[in-house]
């Protein structure tokens, strides 16, 4: 911003014309969105750490089938992820039955679209089961995102 006697003027400048003019990159801020897609996958990575490591000692150390350790660490993964996307990537302040439900619906739905997933690539058309997996990794994620910002923590801010 540039202030005169008696006016205000506003310049605006993208992260290319600031870097032009010698600003460099320290320069440019990352815009909330931006931060918020870092902040939703730093979320998902530490859910996904956590699923990985309880299952993994339920099985290793606790002598649980893997079926059971990875339905427990399922679940406690999925209240590890609520409490870092409410908290940490949208900023939510309070929780309400209903931003706990749609949150459920949406996680419970991408648990059935993984499942799907993989059994039409691999079963059905007899594809490699990592190709399943990658749709999964590059889909899911980005749906999760939308669902989370436009439904589940949209009537929140």
């Amino acid at each position: 911003m540039v202030f005169g006697p008696s006016t205000v003027e506003i310049m605006v400048e993208s992260p290319r014309e600031r870097m032009a003019a010698g600003g460099g990159l320290v320069a440019w801020v990352p815009s909330e969105r931006i931060l918020q897609v870092v902040r939703f996958g730093v979320s998902g990575l530490s859910s996904t750490a956590v699923y990985f490591v309880l299952t993994m000692a339920l099985v290793q150390l606790a002598g649980l089938d893997p079926i059971t350790a990875s339905v427990v660490g399922y679940a406690i993964s999925l209240l590890f992820s609520y409490l870092l996307q409410s908290r940490f990537t949208f900023r939510v302040s309070s929780d309400t039955r209903a931003q706990i439900l749609r949150f459920t619906v949406t996680s419970l739905f991408g648990f059935a679209v993984s499942y799907g997933s993989m059994r039409y690539f691999t079963r059905m058309l007899g594809l490699p089961y990592l190709v399943g997996a990658i749709v999964v990794c590059l889909v899911l994620p980005i749906a999760n995102y939308v669902i989370f910002k436009r439904w589940v923590f949209a009537s929140t801010k």
